[in-house]
């Protein structure tokens, strides 16, 4: 049981940063408080949160404050979590949660950009060898 809630409440926090990030991306594009709402609740829905919040199983809040120059979205995640056989002995609720929060700003600050690489072009493996070839030798990179 165990694992099953610690897998569902880190797809409840990677949902919620998803959903925090693309309201701040909306609210930096000027958009109107319901639309980055509606924004950050359909990123939470993409990515990992059923697409209906029915029967109070899955709460998704979404709080805005400021404007696209100052300003934050905060995103509040509860997902009631499947007991299995510790219904059994246990029928109250079982649920995780999740927060996260992004801020825009005008100010100027150091920050760090890290590109995941999602579709494997830097991987190991044999498709990819003269590619990797190329970049060794551009680069002197000795292995």
């Amino acid at each position: 049981m165990l694992g099953i809630s610690l897998t569902e409440r880190r797809e409840a926090q990677a949902a919620a940063d998803a959903s925090a990030l693309a309201g701040a991306r909306a609210l930096l594009g000027g958009e109107s408080t319901a639309s980055v709402i509606s924004t950050a609740k359909s990123y939470a829905k993409s990515n990992g949160l059923p697409a209906v919040e029915a029967d109070d199983q899955t709460v998704i809040a979404v709080a805005v404050d400021g404007d696209q120059w100052d300003g934050s979205v905060e995103v509040d995640v509860t997902k009631q979590v499947r007991r299995f056989f510790l219904g059994a002995l246990y029928t109250g609720p079982w649920q995780v949660s999740a927060h996260a929060t992004a801020e825009t700003t005008d100010k100027s600050v150091n920050y760090i950009l890290i590109a995941l690489d999602r579709r494997d072009s830097m991987s190991m493996d044999e498709d990819n060898r003269e590619q990797r070839q190329h970049y060794f030798e551009q680069y002197r990179i000795k292995r």
